[in-house]
C-alpha cells in the first residue's frame, strides 16, 4: 500500500510543462472552447463544468486574460477504467484549458494521457492512452481550426 502511495506521489510530482500538450487555436478563448464543446457533445460525451477564471477573478475586481476549463467525459468510457483503478478518477473526468497569451494568442492546453494514464494500473493502459491522445488532438484541431 505504501509503495502505491508512494508511486503516485512521485508521479503526481513529477508532471511538468514537458507533460503538456498545446495546441495553438486561429480563434477567441471563447469561440474556441464554444466549439470544442460543440465536438464533445457531437460525439455523445458529457460536459460536466465549464470554469470561467477571469468571471472569477473579475469578482474579486482582479483582471485575468480569457482563461477557462472544459471538464468532459463519458461515463462509458471512464467507468471501465475505475472499475479497473479507482485512482484514474483523479484524471477523470478529462480537463482542458482554453486561455489567452500576453500576446493575444489564444491556446489549448492539456496533460498528455501517457503520463496521466502510466501511474495508474489499469488494464489496457496502452489502447486507453493511445485513444485518449487521439481524441485530444483531433478535438484540439478540430476546434483551433
Amino acid at each position: 500500500m505504501k509503495k502505491t502511495i508512494f508511486a503516485l506521489l512521485f508521479a503526481i510530482s513529477s508532471l511538468s510543462a514537458t507533460s503538456l500538450v498545446n495546441t495553438k487555436s486561429q480563434h477567441t478563448v471563447s469561440h474556441t472552447i464554444n466549439k470544442f464543446e460543440k465536438i464533445v457533445k457531437s460525439k455523445g460525451m458529457t460536459v460536466f463544468a465549464k470554469i470561467n477564471h477571469a468571471k472569477g477573478a473579475k469578482s474579486i475586481n482582479k483582471k485575468l486574460r480569457p482563461t477557462q476549463v472544459l471538464i468532459f467525459g463519458s461515463p462509458k468510457a471512464g467507468t471501465p477504467l475505475m472499475q479497473s483503478n479507482q485512482t484514474i478518477g483523479l484524471d477523470l473526468p478529462l480537463r482542458v484549458l482554453f486561455w489567452q497569451d500576453k500576446n493575444n494568442t489564444t491556446w489549448i492546453t492539456y496533460h498528455k494521457p501517457k503520463d496521466f494514464i502510466s501511474y495508474h494500473n489499469i488494464n489496457n493502459k496502452d489502447k486507453i492512452k493511445n485513444k485518449m491522445t487521439k481524441i485530444l488532438k483531433m478535438f484540439s484541431n478540430k476546434a483551433a481550426n
